[in-house]
């Protein structure tokens, strides 16, 4: 999905107003309340064994069609990037949140994880000194991930929510397989993914009187 070359935040409103190319037909225009999900690391599996890998997604709320549009998304492991030797190791979260925030006007992000971990983050993010301005993040609680989980997968089917093509949730087709209680919190972009999409329709935007 092309990044849009002008926003415009309507803080009367929460919006950001998106503008793509120089194309003012283009579809992807519009008025958007912006939020976003995040899965602090967790253990996962891969090719080489097991690992640990967090995941941030961006979504946006097209306030005219009523569709949610998946922007971008990272995978990381740390919040500031780490350094060993000279050599960059890990490159940390700090300078996407910046990045978002530049580009869409994005600062509240929906989280479902036990609280040691979410503090945990929550302290690296506060003391990063390369995170401006601070992102603020909102519990999205639940009982059971077989109850939140088709939320997403409702989205999917109804085509109410569009991935970008190059979007990492995207290339690794995650959302295309049906993950029930056991699976979801194995796959950290879906599990983001989960946190933005069924907040935003637990707490819609409403408009302003």
């Amino acid at each position: 999905m092309d990044h849009p070359t002008q926003s415009q935040y309507q803080p009367d409103r929460m919006t950001t107003i998106l503008r793509f190319g120089t194309d003012d037909s283009n579809p992807l225009n519009g008025e958007y309340y912006i939020r976003g999900g995040i899965c602090w690391p967790v253990a996962v599996r891969n090719s080489d064994g097991q690992s640990a890998v967090g995941h941030v997604v961006l979504v946006g709320f097209n306030l005219e069609s009523k569709t949610y549009l998946i922007f971008d998304d990272a995978e990381f492991l740390c919040v500031d990037p780490i350094v060993e030797n000279g050599k960059l190791t890990f490159e940390g979260i700090a300078s996407w949140f910046n990045m978002v925030w530049a580009r869409y006007f994005c600062k509240y992000w929906y989280y479902h994880q036990d609280d040691t971990t979410h503090r945990m983050y929550l302290m690296q993010v506060i003391r990063s000194v390369m995170i401006e301005p601070k992102p603020g993040f909102i519990e999205m609680p639940w009982h059971d991930d077989d109850a939140v989980a088709p939320v997403f997968w409702r989205l999917i089917a109804t085509k109410r929510v569009k991935i970008g093509s190059d979007a990492i949730l995207n290339q690794a087709n995650q959302y295309k397989t049906m993950l029930g209680k056991s699976e979801l919190a194995l796959y950290p972009a879906v599990y983001a993914a989960t946190c933005a999409l069924a907040a935003m329709e637990r707490w819609p935007w409403k408009e302003r009187i």
